[in-house]
């Protein structure tokens, strides 16, 4: 599990890479405890979620119970929650904000804004993917790419829906993001005429040193090369299923 894991978070850097460069130009944080998510301020009563709550003694004498606070699933980025299992645990129940998503392991479609309860074996975290969304990956280097090392892009989007991701793209090493030296990419799925999915690429004109003269992309150091397309996914790679 933990080999796997590792392979999963090198697949991952271009999602991880833009999640930090957000924090770095807008303060999001790129790891959201579940209580500071929009989608799970909503206070959702089902029968489930009462029986799973400990009553608190203090408010016990009054007649109420404990509001869980799902403390231990979070966020990793805007699209993938996860939900992990502790010592001796081989179910839980994980709170889904609103809309679908799917299980990333299994290809489950589950509807959101609800409790459910999952199950997991030694050698599986729960995740979980939103419904429309576009995730960058690459291979799974044993190291990230060194100075001057471009990657291939595979673009994976998940689900029936449209969505779009802001990908951050530098050299990867240096400080010359300092100087604009980097780009921020839009990278959008949306659905055509003939019901089949799109995908593509536009460079943002949005940061500081956009406008400044002399700024040409056929000059500027990417670290990606080429770029592969993978629509309607509902579980990771690894085992490719469309909906």
């Amino acid at each position: 599990i933990v080999r796997r894991y590792i392979q999963l978070r090198m697949r991952l850097l271009p999602y991880l890479y833009s999640a930090f460069a957000r924090y770095h130009f807008e303060g999001i944080p790129p790891f959201m405890a579940m209580p500071l998510s929009s989608g799970a301020q909503a206070k959702l009563q089902t029968q489930s979620q009462i029986q799973s709550n400990q009553i608190d003694t203090g408010e016990g004498a009054y007649g109420r119970t404990k509001e869980k606070e799902w403390d231990d699933q979070y966020f990793v980025g805007e699209s993938l929650l996860v939900a992990p299992l502790f010592a001796g645990e081989a179910s839980r129940e994980v709170l889904l904000p609103e809309g679908i998503w799917y299980r990333l392991h299994t290809g489950e479609r589950l509807a959101g804004g609800r409790v459910v309860r999952v199950e997991a074996g030694l050698e599986e975290i729960p995740v979980f993917v939103r419904d429309g969304s576009v995730i960058p990956m690459m291979a799974a280097l044993p190291h990230a790419p060194r100075s001057g090392q471009t990657a291939d892009l595979d673009i994976y989007h998940f689900g029936e829906s449209s969505g779009s991701f802001r990908l951050y793209d530098d050299d990867g090493e240096s400080f010359a993001y300092e100087k604009g030296e980097f780009r921020w990419r839009e990278i959008t799925v949306d659905r055509s005429e003939d019901g089949s999915f799109v995908g593509r690429i536009l460079t943002l004109a949005e940061d500081d040193h956009a406008n400044e003269p002399g700024r040409n992309e056929k000059d500027f150091r990417s670290s990606y090369a080429e770029v592969r397309w993978h629509f309607q996914l509902t579980r990771w790679p690894d085992g490719e299923t469309k909906v």
